[in-house]
């Protein structure tokens, strides 16, 4: 996954590096066998769309832009939803 570098990105970064420090101390399971317990779905993220996590499973969240998500949105998604979007970071 190619992270588009700019102060948006940067603020989104911090905020999901922050939601991933809740996330873990919440889940200690893994998503899938092999990935590692710190990628796990915030539960507190909502995307630009108003979905939480689990509303993302059906789609392929790096191919959002083709819906109208930005780069740093799409980011953004991968970021928080990793199990959902099928995507190890």
């Amino acid at each position: 996954m190619e992270v588009i570098a700019d102060e948006t990105n940067t603020a989104a970064d911090a905020a999901a590096a922050e939601n991933h420090q809740a996330i873990d101390s919440i889940g200690t399971e893994e998503c899938y066998p092999g990935w590692g317990v710190g990628c796990q779905d915030n539960p507190l993220y909502k995307s630009s769309l108003g979905l939480d996590c689990s509303k993302h499973v059906v789609m392929i969240c790096d191919e959002m832009v083709k819906i109208g998500f930005t780069a740093a949105a799409v980011d953004e998604l991968i970021l928080n939803c990793p199990c959902s979007c099928h995507i190890e970071w």
